[in-house]
């Protein structure tokens, strides 16, 4: 078994280093370029995840703004049935203690 002092080791090394640079260079950029699609991807479903929330936050609002538009209709109608009493009719609201009950035997 051959066996070079360490400082050979090195220059070796160094020597296969210098002659394939441009495919060391090669990898290194591939590297980066794996590790770039990595992170777009990341940064991508964190951006879909926040677009999911958006939207069913925003499903949510719109349900509850068809609920406060349907309130609304079902208390302006009460309110123009009673005003349209008061003036037509001349109705008004009876106070306790002019009320009476009526109990059929």
């Amino acid at each position: 078994m051959l066996r070079h002092p360490p400082s050979a080791l090195i220059r070796i090394i160094w020597h296969d280093c210098d002659r394939y640079k441009w495919l060391i260079c090669f990898g290194m950029l591939l590297m980066l370029h794996a590790l770039g699609i990595v992170y777009v991807s990341l940064i991508n479903r964190q951006a879909t995840d926040v677009l999911d929330r958006l939207l069913l936050e925003k499903d949510q609002m719109q349900v509850q703004w068809h609920h406060l538009l349907l309130e609304e209709q079902t208390q302006s109608e009460h309110h123009r049935i009673e005003s349209l009493a008061r003036q037509h009719l001349q109705m008004f609201r009876l106070s306790p203690q002019h009320e009476r009950v009526v109990r059929e035997p």
